[in-house]
């Protein structure tokens, strides 16, 4: 399965940055798409810059054998490229999520309890039934 050139040109970009180390000053710097493209084995394999360039620009789709190639080049696995993401990374990904988002939630749920508490009372509308508290009654 070919991934998502949109996901493709993310990680390239991506890549190209960890590849890039340092500055001088030990500001994160990106490596440039002239230097990727002649490092080993993309000049023997007709992977040139202006190729590199169009796959970050949308222009093309690589196919799969040529992203492992650019992997390759980059020191990165070539799962670098897929769309997919292992099982453990998803599940970690939702771990992650949730523990950012959960209490964000939470705290809106209780906001809104807190206001719906403070509302005063429209006499003009039937009253709604209460929640059943699991009594289990009937």
């Amino acid at each position: 399965m070919t991934p998502d050139p949109a996901e493709t040109s993310r990680r390239l970009k991506a890549a190209r940055w960890l590849a890039g180390g340092v500055d001088a000053d030990g500001k994160p710097k990106q490596l440039k798409v002239a230097e990727l493209a002649q490092r080993w084995p993309l000049p023997e394999n007709g992977i040139k810059a202006n190729r590199l360039e169009e796959i970050e620009q949308l222009k093309i789709t690589a196919p799969p054998m040529e992203l492992e190639k650019i992997a390759e080049a980059l020191g990165l696995p070539h799962e670098w490229f897929s769309a997919e993401l292992p099982a453990e990374a998803r599940a970690e990904a939702l771990q992650n999520a949730a523990a950012m988002v959960g209490p964000l939630l939470l705290a809106a749920a209780q906001a809104i309890r807190q206001a719906r508490e403070q509302e005063p009372l429209d006499t003009d509308e039937p009253d709604l039934p209460e929640e059943d508290s699991g009594g289990g009654g009937g």
